[in-house]
């Protein structure tokens, strides 16, 4: 976790229908960012059985993605439209260097993520984030 300095910034970082608010350090490449975010998801469902997984869509049976323990599995995205998240998301490609204060990233931003499987590195993952409108879910 993160202490709060004079460059840290809040992430809303989005996946199926959950929000994790992080307290990151911009200046830190988004490989701390992935590590931060698959520990706060492990201590949140440390409780649940193995394989731990975020609930992606609520149905019958509910859509679930496995939760990796490499943080080079966890893919980040932009919303296409930032007062929209709607409209979809834009994946970001990273190199090792990037972070958020080098890509633009303000205080409160939205980010989509999803996981990679280690079998197969998608070249176009699915970013899959259930949004609440007039208290119905939306996809």
């Amino acid at each position: 976790m993160a202490t709060p300095s004079d460059t840290s910034l809040t992430l809303r970082l989005k996946h199926g229908i959950h929000t994790a608010v992080l307290l990151v350090d911009s200046m830190k490449p988004f490989f701390n960012i992935a590590e931060e975010l698959i520990e706060a998801c492990q201590e949140c469902y440390q409780n649940a059985e193995e394989p731990l997984k975020l609930t992606t869509k609520r149905s019958f049976p509910p859509e679930s993605t496995e939760i990796p323990s490499d943080p080079k599995l966890v893919v980040f995205a932009r919303p296409k439209v930032a007062a929209d998240l709607s409209r979809g998301f834009d994946r970001l490609d990273l190199n090792e260097d990037d972070t958020p204060a080098s890509l633009g990233l303000k205080d409160n931003d939205v980010l989509a993520f999803t996981f990679l499987s280690e079998e197969s590195e998608e070249s176009d993952p699915q970013f899959q984030v259930t949004l609440v409108e007039d208290g119905l879910e939306v996809s």
